[in-house]
């Protein structure tokens, strides 16, 4: 004797993609591995990754994933027809161009070219800096050199040697050179302060010294137009290439 079962595929808003019906022996019929690998089978577009409902008595869809679970769906059954409603999960993951997934490997940058010695930029650490705080996923040890973090899998990170081996490539591994920097939040409000206050300081210091240049350029367009206002007033009184006491001397002779 066979237990039927009839399998809704739900889309959007609950909305039935497609319906299968198949049967399952009883001596199987509670066990939820084989009933999920059956389900697997009969749908050929169906995700790897799916959640598996049955309708209770309030007419809710409860989820079950284990053979009690499955056990307590059963008794729900109507018509000798097991009804199974499947609802395909969503992997989060970031959309990464097909290059950028494994296999593939990173290289250290290039040496640089023979010549003085010059100390590498403030941005590039040793190769072989150690990451503090951080722990490598497969093989419990530090991390020296490259850090490996996931790029989907939260606090995962590999050191170059276990991602030379091939670890975790169901993900696209990001590689982190330099070993990230990170300030205490006490620390870190106050280098922030600090660099806000050297900033306001600037921008006063410049906004003083524009206001000093504007108050000398007025005061000298002032001056200037106090001396073009004198000058014909000079020039009028005493004739030009004259002292005074040169007029005085030939106004006495005119007299005479």
């Amino acid at each position: 004797m066979s237990v039927t079962v009839k399998a809704y595929l739900l889309g959007k808003d609950e909305a039935v993609k497609e319906i299968r019906r198949f049967a399952v022996d009883q001596d199987v019929s509670c066990s939820f591995e084989y009933l999920s690998k059956k389900t697997g089978s009969v749908f050929s577009n169906l995700n790897s990754a799916f959640t598996m409902f049955y309708r209770d008595e309030d007419g809710d869809l409860v989820a079950f994933s284990s053979d009690d679970e499955l056990m307590m769906g059963l008794a729900c059954m109507k018509n000798d027809t097991f009804r199974l409603f499947i609802r395909e999960r969503k992997e989060h993951r970031r959309d990464f161009p097909h290059h950028a997934f494994p296999p593939f490997t990173f290289t250290p940058p290039p040496p640089p070219p023979p010549g003085p010695h010059h100390a590498p930029p403030p941005h590039l650490g040793p190769h072989h800096a150690l990451h503090p705080n951080v722990t490598c996923d497969g093989c419990d040890g530090a991390v020296v050199g490259t850090r490996f973090k996931c790029s989907v899998c939260p606090n995962y990170d590999l050191c170059s040697a276990c991602q030379a081996r091939g670890t975790h490539t169901e993900h696209a591994l990001l590689p982190i050179w330099h070993p990230l920097q990170w300030f205490p939040r006490g620390k870190w409000m106050k280098r922030m302060r600090h660099c806000m206050w050297n900033q306001n300081l600037n921008q006063d210091q410049a906004q003083a010294q524009n206001l000093n240049l504007n108050q000398e350029q007025v005061q000298e367009d002032q001056e200037q137009v106090q001396e073009n206002q004198e000058g014909p007033g000079v020039s009028s009184s005493t004739p030009s290439g004259q002292c005074h006491s040169c007029f005085k001397a030939a106004h006495q002779v005119i007299n005479k």
